[in-house]
Order: C-alpha cells, then sequence, then structure tokens
C-alpha cells in the first residue's frame, strides 16, 4: 500500500539504499532532508525515534506530512515534534487492521491534542463502517468503551488455513439480517468521542505492537514454559 499510494497519484517512492540507514535515527534524518521526501509513512516509534535525535526546524523543508499507523501516537511526541516545526508539517494518525487491508480510519494532529489523554485515530474514511458493540452485544453509546467491529468492502478472505479463526472473527454483521454481510471483530477496545472521532483505549487480549508489529504474549510465554528451567511464567 506504502508504495501503490504515491504511485498512483503521480509520486515517487523513496526507499533507502541501506537498511542500515533505517536503523540509524540520525542517518535517517540526513536522508530524509537530502533526498527531499515530501511524505513520511512510519510507525510511531520511529516519529520517537527521530525526536530523540534533537530536531532543529532548520530540517525537512520539503516535507509536507508525517503519517503514522500500527502503534498508539502519544500526545508528548507530538508536542515535542510541534514545539520544532509548529503546524508546518501535517500529522496524522492512521488505524486499521491488517485484515481489513490496512487504514480504515484517519485523523489530523491538530495543536490542542497535546493536551489529551490519548491521540484519536479519527473517523472511518469512505466505503467504510464502524460500531463499538459492548459485552452484551449492543452497539455503545457516545463515550462508552466497547469493541471495534469493521465494516468494508476490502475485507480480507481470512486467515490461511485458520478456518476456526476465521469464523471466530468474520461474523455476520449482528445488526443486519443478511448473511453476507460481514464484519470483522478487531479485538480493539474504542471509544467515540462527541466530536465523531474514534479512539483506542487497550485491547480484550494479551497482543501488544512493537514497532507496529503484533506480538501474541501467550506465545511467547508457552515457549519459555517449553525450557526444562521453567516452572511457570508471566509475559507482560
Amino acid at each position: 500500500k506504502d508504495s501503490f499510494v504515491p504511485l498512483c497519484s503521480g509520486g515517487v517512492v523513496c526507499a533507502p539504499k541501506s537498511r542500515d540507514i533505517l536503523v540509524d535515527p540520525g542517518r535517517l534524518i540526513y536522508w530524509l532532508d537530502v533526498e527531499q521526501v515530501e511524505v513520511l509513512h512510519c510507525v510511531p516509534s520511529v516519529f520517537r525515534a527521530l525526536i530523540n535525535q534533537g530536531l532543529e526546524s532548520r530540517y525537512f523543508e520539503a516535507m509536507k506530512c508525517v503519517v503514522m499507523a500500527g502503534e498508539p501516537l502519544y500526545p508528548s511526541d507530538v508536542k515535542r515534534w510541534m514545539d520544532v516545526f509548529g503546524d508546518r508539517i501535517k500529522l496524522f494518525n492512521f488505524y486499521g487492521p491488517t485484515e481489513t487491508t490496512i487504514t480504515k480510519t484517519c485523523y489530523e494532529v491538530r495543536p490542542e491534542d497535546v493536551e489529551k489523554p490519548t491521540i484519536p485515530i479519527g473517523k472511518p474514511i469512505r466505503g467504510v463502517a464502524m460500531v463499538l458493540v459492548d459485552q452484551h452485544g449492543r452497539p455503545c453509546g457516545v463515550g462508552d468503551v466497547g469493541e471495534i467491529y469493521i465494516r468494508t468492502p476490502y475485507m480480507s478472505l481470512g486467515y490461511y488455513r485458520e478456518p476456526e479463526l476465521t469464523k471466530e472473527v468474520f461474523i455476520q454483521n449482528p445488526f443486519s439480517h443478511d448473511p453476507t454481510d460481514i464484519v470483522y471483530k478487531t479485538g480493539d477496545y474504542g471509544r467515540l468521542l462527541r466530536d465523531g472521532n474514534f479512539e483506542i483505549v487497550g485491547r480484550r487480549d494479551s497482543q501488544v505492537k512493537i514497532r507496529g508489529l503484533r506480538i501474541e504474549l501467550g506465545e511467547i510465554e508457552n515457549l519459555l514454559r517449553g525450557h526444562a528451567a521453567v516452572g511457570e511464567v508471566a509475559v507482560v
């Protein structure tokens, strides 16, 4: 997706010559500056690594926006960025599971968001619907926490050779009588704000994100239990 968007809009895909540039924040800053990259799409942990290098306002003169997804975006990081660049470079927070072919909501970050406890994930994009469902299977009202269900024509077909798991999370829309109306249960807990934006508040399981990659803590625990010297284990 990150490659198709610029190509379909008449842009150029910029890729560093070496992976070493990607893992070295200082070199990455220099590369972004020299290559005059206009749109940076990354996970918030990379964004944070750039901030920690001591950015100056003279950097990234060509950059127009930074698009982030895959992890929570923290207000403290946004504040540190805006303290340097103000609103010259726009920040966007995206949300969308792989099962629904990635981006499904979009939020343009505003200066006043630095005072919020979390950065919202925004509103569903065109053609997408999201609903919050409580523990009793009822839709949530404004301000109430529930699991996020996503309805989209761009749904994946399910998990490869995992029919039971597919059946568990790709379900018939509980608010429709049409058996072909399928929604995806994300496992993410969210809240609908009064302005119509959504925010993420947690997970229903122990899954975490590290640099945008899903990590199942239970799988790590099971592996550690297989060691003869381990009696019990908890991974947090």
